[in-house]
């Protein structure tokens, strides 16, 4: 005998309220995460990986395929979505950040959708609002990246899948399926979300072969771009170290080795305590199957991804993980909606707000996207530093005359500062990149390369500019805290040997030299 779909809660407890109203929850999430996001939209320069995505999306179509076989495959869709909207809208730092702030306001408006829809409408507004609070959302609204849309079709297909599961259609299953299929595309890793959404099909009772062909066919379009990742060559994947079991509990982190995991994924120590504390308390509830559910959506992917780390290349990062924070907010809703009576729970919602408020703040200063591990850098020789592009190239564009010439004495570096002189000096006269020999897109990738004749390269230029990775005396010295080797002795003997340095100068991220011919 085939159990009776179950009947979304509003429509049992709430008749009497209109659709429209039902929208408003979604309708000021979605305000509230905008409004939040771009507050500061544009304080944080664009650090390295906001770089490399500029610098992929400027390509042409059948660029971007040739050098996604050398990198960044899995980033293909997103690189192919923005090179289509820099098109229209331009390459500005609004303008790349603004889709990632409309996705995460989609997914506060989502996120809201299904809290209400599932646990009541006190819910919706309370899953809706927190979410916007969470700091590690304002940090993917103002981030050239694609995770802002994998949180957004995560929680699209979440929400689709009750949806399909409440009133079966093949139209609902066709939409739930192409909303996994954009999880694939966004972000391979989230795919491990069909494990968290097995378990609600699970405990609907009713193991439906609509469910399994979904996402059979959801996996096809992304298939290829798993077997280019996987291939090897594909960056920061190799570099993850494989967790541990106190990692799986986030308890610790991979990266960096002394912190955990929940504070990096919210972006906040405070408010991933909360917002964990809340969503277990969820189970405590009379909604606490429900809560389960939720809980399990978001437990089952960590599961699969820590076991998958095991065999293969780990994928176990707090970032590859941000997609579960739709899940978790929304179990926490339901515990906030249950505070009574409504003064209480405004006074609640206010304390939540204003917890989050120190780490929202330190979202927005000028180093925060260079801080890439919470609470702090992973990479750098001194608290709070980071890569000053901006100050870089205004420092460069002020005092280079004409015939003057570049040395990148640190290439190929970690924090792509050919990359950024490019994006943030933009002119015909620019000092010449002097033993460049094939560009990032000669080459396919992201790196450029360099022709070994230094000095031959050399004939002909008075003045040079050397430009090192980290702050220091020696712009040729590497700096292993900041990732950057020294330079090739034989480059930094041929620069030194016909030029003498007539001022050094330290900026932050790097070290400036003005060298003069002998």
């Amino acid at each position: 005998m085939t159990s009776r779909a179950p009947v979304p809660v509003d429509t049992l407890a709430q008749p009497h309220i209109a659709p429209w109203t039902r929208a408003l929850p979604a309708l000021a999430a979605a305000l509230t995460t905008l409004v939040l996001g771009a507050i500061g939209l544009t304080a944080a320069q664009l650090w390295r990986d906001e770089l490399a995505t500029w610098s992929a999306a400027r390509r042409t179509v059948t660029e971007l395929f040739a050098m996604t076989a050398n990198a960044d495959a899995f980033y293909l869709p997103y690189y192919l979505f923005l090179h289509y909207w820099m098109a229209i809208f331009g390459d500005s730092e609004v303008a790349l950040r603004l889709p990632s702030l409309l996705a995460a306001a989609g997914t506060a408006a989502v996120v809201a959708a299904l809290a209400g829809r599932w646990f009541g409408t006190r819910a919706g507004w309370c899953a809706g609002l927190l979410f916007a609070l969470v700091p590690m959302v304002t940090r993917m609204a103002q981030e050239a990246r694609p995770y802002a849309f994998v949180m957004l079709f995560v929680a699209l297909s979440t929400y689709l899948l009750l949806r399909a599961l409440d009133e079966p259609s093949w139209r609902r299953w066709a939409g739930y399926g192409l909303a996994l299929a954009a999880v694939g595309l966004t972000q391979l890793t989230a795919f491990s979300i069909v494990a968290g959404h097995l378990v609600l099909v699970l405990a609907a009772r009713r193991w439906t072969w609509r469910f399994a062909l979904a996402a059979v066919l959801a996996v096809l379009p992304a298939a290829p771009l798993a077997v280019l990742s996987l291939g090897g060559g594909q960056g920061v994947v190799g570099m993850i170290p494989r967790p541990g079991l106190l990692d799986l509990f986030g308890f610790t982190s991979v990266a960096p080795a002394d912190s955990m995991m929940w504070p990096q994924l919210f972006r906040s120590a405070a408010t991933a305590w909360l917002v964990l504390a809340l969503a277990l308390a969820s189970l405590l509830l009379s909604q606490r199957r429900r809560a389960a559910g939720m809980l399990a959506v978001a437990g089952v992917p960590i599961l699969a991804l820590w076991a998958a780390s095991q065999a293969g290349p780990s994928f176990f990062f707090a970032r590859y993980l941000v997609f579960l924070l739709p899940v978790l907010v929304i179990a926490a809703g339901v515990t906030l909606a249950a505070i009574r009576p409504p003064a209480v729970l405004a006074l609640a919602l206010a304390a939540t707000a204003a917890i989050t408020v120190p780490d929202q703040l330190a979202a927005r200063s000028p180093g925060s996207h260079d801080a890439a591990f919470y609470p702090y850098a992973l990479f750098a020789e001194r608290p709070g530093q980071y890569a000053d592009y901006r100050q870089l190239a205004d420092r460069l564009r002020r005092e280079a005359r004409e015939g003057d010439v570049l040395v990148y004495a640190n290439r190929p570096d970690f924090w792509f500062t050919d990359i950024a002189l490019d994006y943030h000096w933009r002119s015909a006269d620019r000092p010449r990149d002097v033993f460049l020999d094939r560009d990032p897109l000669a080459n396919a990738n992201l790196t450029g390369t360099e022709a070994t004749a230094y000095a031959a390269r050399l004939a002909g230029a008075n003045r040079v500019w050397v430009i090192g990775v980290g702050e220091r005396q020696d712009p040729f010295a590497g700096s292993p805290a900041l990732m950057a080797f020294p330079a090739r002795p034989d480059k930094a003997a041929a620069v030194q040997g016909q030029f003498v340095a007539t001022g050094v100068e330290q900026l932050p991220g790097f070290t400036v030299a003005l060298m003069q011919r002998r």
